[in-house]
């Protein structure tokens, strides 16, 4: 790990704005695309393609009259409202333009341009908390105060002694820690409240990190890159243990590219909808723009699911990315070098739907942005039960959601209790009570902050306090199915309950009584997909 600190230096001009009405949503029914744009010819642009599938050509500067993003735009993020636009360099080609530009994200309309990084370019954005924001450089991470709009810091140890030596990719939130991808130091494990590197994980055995996404369910999955080029596997990790595993990819299924060469944050994405991920790839990083990958999770299944190599078009860069309400694979295409670009429109399986034409120019397209449309919402709970002498962990998977974004993207914080006879706080997003002076039937509250995409909502949970008995339920693990491989399957927490095993016709073809809380049985089927019930939930399995 590189011990040197980030020099705190990072220059900012407020401009004046007006936060945007309620009813101003032009901006809301599309999807944002970053360009890179014309290298000395234009400043870096964003354009907006509404759902009638009409363009909106450069909407900051049409917004922002004499105004410019800065050189070479890559990444950005719609956080609480606002759009969070980096590019690597301030230069624009009319006037000078920000390596950070913060916008309203309903109207565009500029609220902040940050000009220098400490001397660093600017690279990817994460927003970490509804104050605070990570903001990713050659030279480490940023810590961004977002009310003021302010660099109030830096994350220590996250950068290097030489230009592009602490150079940051990808950033993720999951619960209690940031995962960032560094450059040299492989992914840095952060915590986020006092914005300190935890841990460092280092790839595996003679291969680089690419990029980082979350999945659906919750998991951690990183590009891999050996010699070079992209690996065929794929790097998964339990945000909770950090426990990490190498998964092989099939002949024929290329590995997500990578662009360390020139930074993107690659087209690696998972759907919002389901347990997916999808990413191009190639033979090597120049020849990855022709094909898309599909990875289901469930069923440890990948698949290509577009090659337009014959149509003579090509994914360009990063510009790709999964639509959280409809599912739809969006990615803008180029024609042989040339002017000439499309966004095309698949659906989940890649099935062309509908394709857009831009006018002509060298747009360079870097990453789809989609609005934030909807608040986070939880669900009633009812009463809770905890033990009156012993610390209880409830489970809160599921319990918040939000419709344009992933449950397991939601952050929760204590933010009191009704009692003082106990304490509670988040744990890896469960909610953890531990009884300080506590009376049996003792009825309180725990009221908890969701925060999903900057979108702030508060909660309470009920807590009903009893004998350690009786809080089996609240306090029993997660019942859980893994495909060993072959016709093996392992059932978890479930010792004491009925599995049954369906084919998709609905008959059942297997059941049992599982005798422990690590069963593994043998399933005497034929090869194809069954789903698995036990104790009240269902799962997916793949038989070979």
């Amino acid at each position: 790990m590189k011990k040197k600190l980030l020099t705190l230096l990072a220059i900012g001009t407020f401009i004046a704005a007006n936060p945007a009405a309620a009813e101003d949503s032009k901006y809301s029914q599309g999807v944002f695309i970053i360009n890179e744009d014309w290298y000395g010819t234009n400043s870096s642009s964003v354009n907006f393609l509404d759902d009638n599938g009409e363009w909106s050509y450069r909407v900051f500067q049409t917004e922002n009259p004499g105004m410019e993003l800065g050189c070479t735009a890559e990444a950005g993020q719609i956080y609480g409202g606002k759009f969070f636009i980096m590019a690597k360099q301030p230069d624009g080609i009319k006037v000078k333009g920000g390596r950070l530009t913060v916008c309203d994200a309903s109207t565009m309309k500029a609220l902040k341009q940050f000009p220098e990084l400490g001397g660093a370019d600017g690279r990817g954005f994460l927003g970490v908390d509804e104050h605070k924001g990570y903001v990713g450089t050659t030279n480490g991470i940023y810590v961004l105060d977002i009310d003021a709009l302010e660099i109030s810091g830096s994350v220590k140890n996250s950068g290097g002694t030489e230009i592009y030596a602490g150079e940051i990719g990808n950033m993720v939130r999951v619960n209690d820690y940031v995962f960032a991808i560094h450059r040299d130091d492989d992914l840095l494990v952060i915590d986020p409240t006092s914005d300190t590197v935890l841990k460092v994980l280092s790839a595996p055995d003679n291969m680089d990190l690419g990029s980082i996404v979350l999945s659906k369910d919750g998991t951690l999955w990183c590009s891999l890159i050996a010699n070079g080029n992209a690996a065929n596997s794929l790097w998964k990790i339990n945000p909770a243990t950090l426990e990490t595993e190498v998964v092989a990819l099939p002949d024929g299924i290329y590995g997500p590219a990578n662009s360390w060469y020139a930074w993107t944050p690659d087209a690696f994405c998972a759907s919002t909808q389901n347990n997916v991920l999808y990413w191009n790839g190639g033979a090597s990083s120049w020849t990855s723009g022709y094909m898309i990958f599909k990875y289901d999770i469930d069923t440890n299944t990948a698949t290509k699911i577009v090659d337009i190599q014959s149509e003579g078009w090509q994914i360009y860069g990063c510009s790709m990315r999964v639509d959280p309400i409809s599912d739809e694979i969006y990615a803008t295409l180029n024609k042989n070098w040339s002017n000439e670009y499309i966004t095309r429109i698949y659906n989940a399986d890649g099935e062309k739907v509908k394709e857009c034409a831009l006018e002509a120019n060298y747009w360079f397209p870097a990453q789809p942005v989609f609005p934030d449309n909807e608040e986070p919402t939880v669900k009633d709970l009812g009463v809770q039960k905890a033990s009156a002498s012993e610390e209880t962990t409830i489970s809160l998977k599921d319990w918040a959601s939000d419709a344009d974004n992933l449950s397991a993207a939601i952050v929760k914080t204590v933010i009191g209790t009704g009692s003082d006879a106990f304490t509670a706080k988040i744990s890896n997003g469960d909610l953890v009570i531990t009884p300080v002076s506590v009376s049996e039937g003792l009825t309180s509250n725990v009221d908890i902050k969701v925060n999903s995409n900057g979108k702030i909502i508060n909660s309470s949970i009920t807590i009903e306090f009893g004998k350690a008995s009786s809080v089996e339920a609240s306090t029993a693990a997660e019942v859980s199915v893994k495909t060993l491989g072959g016709k093996a399957i392992r059932i978890a927490n479930a010792a004491g309950k009925l599995v049954e095993v369906y084919n998709f016709a609905g008959a059942v073809v297997a059941s049992f009584t599982a005798t422990s809380d690590s069963q593994v049985a043998t399933l005497d089927v034929n090869a194809g997909v069954y789903i698995v019930k036990v104790a009240g939930t269902t799962h997916k399995t793949i038989v070979k």
